[in-house]
């Protein structure tokens, strides 16, 4: 797979690293803007990661906060790589719809968990196409979404590959979302990722009962330690979208995603069961079903 240029990442790691320059040298944004000849706004935007910089003015904020010169040249190279386009615009995704794509890009696990639509990274060709019609995609773009989800799988299969661990509600899979062939044609998709190594699929069964994660659907990104990046939840509900990097929220979450391991069935049961939902059989129950 191509190097991925992922600027929104990027940008929002330097945003961090700024405004903590800015908290170590005790100045405030009052303070900083008048000597940079810029707005309060202005850097209340950088600094949460809203609107990018040129080198030129990051040197100014560096030489202003004290940051000692052998530092600035990898800050320059992440700036320079922050005002790049990002790759999923050459499919046609908007530069304001790419924040998530950024963060996958750039994560080193992603445990997700699924209440009503599959992740993307596991959505198969047909079961991504019949999504994307219910939600208002043209035909026009309709074969350009889809190679999309299927260009961000390819991180899944790469030399370095990411891992990924999902929790599905059987009742997701049992909705026949573009028809009985789609929802059989998907069973077998899973199947089949489960036997790659990085990727665990556990299916939480209609028999569990209630569970902690009847509130929705959410995903944990992880990232590398070199990145000093915190994790990120995210969150997709009625058209609108949040991200949460609050340790204290995403430790919740990450929380929550082991209790509905713990609750749903093992990787072997989880596969046993996409089998016989994609045959027909024992799709109704978690519990293995002995055939006559």
């Amino acid at each position: 797979m191509d190097e991925r240029v992922s600027p929104t990442f990027k940008r929002a790691r330097l945003a961090r690293i700024l405004r903590s320059y800015r908290l170590q040298a005790r100045l405030t944004l009052e303070e900083v803007a008048a000597p940079l000849f810029t707005s309060n706004r202005a850097l209340s935007r950088i600094e949460l990661g809203q609107q990018g910089i040129d080198p030129h003015f990051l040197k100014s904020m560096l030489d202003l906060y004290g940051v000692p010169a052998d530092r600035w040249p990898d800050l320059v190279d992440l700036c320079l790589e922050a005002r790049k386009k990002g790759w999923w615009t050459d499919f046609g995704v908007p530069h304001a719809k790419g924040t998530y794509v950024s963060l996958e890009t750039e994560a080193s696990a992603v445990f997700d968990f699924s209440l009503g639509l599959l992740p993307g990274l596991l959505q198969c060709p047909a079961y991504a196409r019949a999504t994307l019609i219910k939600f208002g995609a043209t035909a026009a773009t309709i074969d350009r979404q889809v190679e999309f989800r299927l260009a961000r799988q390819e991180r899944l299969t790469a030399d370095d590959p990411l891992p990924l661990h999902v929790v599905i509600d059987q009742l997701s899979l049992l909705r026949p979302i573009g028809g009985e062939r789609v929802r059989i044609a998907q069973c077998d998709y899973l199947a089949g990722m489960a036997e790659l190594p990085n990727i665990k699929i556990q299916i939480l069964p209609l028999d569990a009962g209630e569970h902690v994660g009847m509130e929705g659907s959410f995903t944990v990104m992880r990232f590398r330690p070199r990145t000093d990046y915190p994790d990120v939840v995210y969150h997709q509900f009625a058209g609108s979208e949040i991200f949460i990097d609050s340790r204290e929220r995403t430790g919740r979450f990450s929380r929550l995603f082991a209790e509905l391991a713990d609750v749903a069935l093992g990787e072997h049961d989880s596969v046993d069961l996409l089998v016989r939902m994609a045959e027909h059989r024992g799709v109704c129950s978690g519990v293995a079903q002995e055939q006559p």
